[in-house]
């Protein structure tokens, strides 16, 4: 299908593919990731509710950023909410995020949100960006959040789901891990000030 639109479609300017168990195969995301790159007119992207993860989620996070930085790609809104680009393995899940893991799971994981960092650092298009519900850990999401700083493309981003939450700026704020056997603590809310009225 994706060779196909590849060929037959270079005016293709919207695909959705949601709600498709795409995925459980790296070979899905790699032929998703081979389209969207080298889809210059592509504006819109849909691929909320699959099971993208491990290394079909690198090959399309690498797309993205082919469209976001090399091709001059016009993909301004993506959702890829409901996938599991941010998982890692059992043991990384409970400890620092998967920062010192080289497992395969752990290694594409890596590949998945240094991709991404580099496409909110490098792109100048994407606008609205879905990653809710994808299990980014709070080390991962630091580290995408580091990639926001100099984004000033990116107007509307969902998190939720994620070991992070998104402040009035729209940065990654990630949840703070108390030690590594613990999983991350909840955000706690700021205090109000002493001379505050209740509601």
């Amino acid at each position: 299908l994706c060779d196909t639109l590849a060929t037959r479609c270079k005016t293709l300017v919207g695909l959705s593919l949601a709600r498709n168990a795409i995925g459980e195969h790296a070979k899905a995301g790699i032929a998703l990731g081979n389209l969207v790159g080298s889809s210059s007119n592509l504006q819109a992207l849909d691929l909320h509710w699959n099971r993208i993860h491990g290394a079909g989620a690198a090959a399309l996070m690498q797309g993205l950023y082919e469209n976001a930085c090399q091709i001059d790609g016009q993909l301004w809104r993506v959702n890829f909410s409901w996938n599991r680009l941010g998982t890692r393995c059992d043991v990384s899940a409970r400890g620092d995020g998967g920062a010192d893991c080289k497992c395969d799971i752990c290694r594409w994981c890596t590949k998945v949100v240094t991709t991404l960092g580099s496409v909110f650092s490098d792109g100048k298009v994407l606008f609205h960006l879905d990653l809710s519900y994808n299990n980014f850990g709070s080390g991962d999401c630091a580290r995408l959040g580091e990639g926001l700083l100099s984004n000033h493309s990116l107007f509307g981003l969902h998190f939720d789901g994620n070991a992070a939450s998104i402040d009035d700026a729209g940065f990654i704020v990630p949840q703070i891990v108390q030690d590594a056997g613990h999983a991350p603590a909840p955000m706690q809310p700021a205090a109000p000030p002493a001379d505050a009225q209740p509601p």
